[in-house]
Parts: C-alpha cells; sequence; structure tokens
C-alpha cells in the first residue's frame, strides 16, 4: 500500500470515528429536546422533532395513533401539559432507540411511566408508552 492509500485510508477510519458517536448519542439528543419541549410545552416544536409516518404505542389504551393524531391530542392536552411537572431519566440507550422513565406529575395525579422511541434521521419514528404505577414512589 503506497503512502497516499495508507493516508487515505487513516482518513476514513477518523472519518468514520467522528461519525459515530454523534449517531449513537442521537437517540439521547432527540429525546433531551423532546422533554424540553413537552416541558413548555411547544407542540410545534414536539412536532418538528416526530417523522411523518411515525406511530405512537399506548399499552395501558391498546390504541395506535399517527404523527397527526398523537399532534392533535397533544394540542388539546396543552392545559393539562402547561400545569404538569415531568420529571425523566434514562433507563437504557441503544444505536436507535432510547427508554426513558418518566413521572408525570398531572395534578392531582401522579403517574409512572416507562417509554421507549426509536430514532432515526434526528426524529421519532416509534413511540410506546407502558404505565409502571399510578405514583411515582422512589423516582
Amino acid at each position: 500500500m503506497t503512502t497516499r492509500s495508507l493516508k487515505f485510508a487513516a482518513a476514513l477510519a477518523l472519518a468514520a470515528f467522528a461519525v459515530a458517536p454523534a449517531a449513537a448519542d442521537e437517540p439521547e439528543r432527540v429525546m433531551q429536546e423532546w422533554y424540553r419541549l413537552l416541558d413548555q410545552p411547544d407542540i410545534a416544536g414536539l412536532a418538528g422533532l416526530i417523522a411523518p409516518s411515525a406511530t405512537f404505542h399506548t399499552e395501558a389504551s391498546g390504541k395506535s395513533q399517527s404523527r397527526d393524531e398523537f399532534i392533535a391530542y397533544m394540542e388539546q392536552s396543552q392545559d393539562i401539559l402547561a400545569n404538569a411537572d415531568i420529571r425523566h431519566r434514562l433507563q437504557e440507550k441503544g444505536e436507535t432507540s432510547i427508554t426513558m422513565i418518566v413521572c408525570y406529575d398531572f395534578q392531582p395525579g401522579l403517574t409512572l411511566n416507562q417509554e421507549t422511541y426509536s430514532v432515526a434521521d434526528g426524529k421519532i419514528v416509534d413511540a410506546r408508552q407502558k404505565r409502571l404505577a399510578e405514583n411515582c414512589d422512589g423516582f
């Protein structure tokens, strides 16, 4: 292999290394922005984080919502969200998915959820919500 070929191969390896951590951090970055916007609540900003073909699944109801249905629900719930205290923490992170434990304090009730999101190209493509408890004890 020539010196030029070695330099080119090294440059490619370095470029791949530089991109890999950014891709691995993508789900966490998207979720940080998601919960920041949810806390405001900024429905337009949240909509910008959702892929056009995304689906939201809620285990408690057994129902799924399209992106548009979910955004409409969020718009209807905007007053409730504005008065809620939402705390979250990372449970598990993969290359394209992330699972969060989330405590929603909707006055007067509490809900503890496990939420798993699949992320691609900086957008949520799938979300699954599972209720863990009607309180946030131990959170």
